[in-house]
């Protein structure tokens, strides 16, 4: 239960980090037709990248100092789980807010709920176990 509760941690600091850089994007982009698909993909790599070191060092308690074998591995992993996570997070928004009508924050916050809920499975079963 521990561990869950560092992940809820570093997930509710990514998910700031995430959901502000992108309202902030919004406002700051030009309108256009692929506005929120860039504020999406801009802030969801911004919060990966937070959210790695985050999970990596907190919630999994990765020892390492330096950049082995085993990192470059976990990076692998998550970075392709990062990507299926961007190509759908992208997807779902795009449908929500072109063909359902829904104000981008709400999507946004929606899909992110999402992508919460089965990345602690995957990270700790796949990305960052401890084999």
């Amino acid at each position: 239960m521990k561990r869950f509760s560092k992940y809820i941690i570093v997930g509710i600091a990514s998910f700031a980090v995430e959901y502000t850089s992108f309202a902030l994007l919004l406002l700051l982009l030009p309108v256009s037709p692929t506005r929120i698909l860039i504020a999406q993909t801009l802030s969801y790599i911004l919060a990966l990248l937070f959210n790695f070191v985050g999970t990596r060092k907190y919630t999994f308690s990765t020892q390492r100092k330096h950049f082995d074998r085993s990192t470059s591995s976990q990076l692998r992993r998550f970075t392709a789980l990062a990507l299926f996570n961007l190509f759908l997070s992208n997807v779902v928004i795009y449908v929500l807010v072109h063909g359902v009508s829904m104000d981008p924050l709400v999507a946004k916050a929606i899909v992110m709920s999402l992508i919460i809920c089965w990345n602690y499975l995957i990270f700790n079963k796949l990305i960052f176990s401890a084999k």
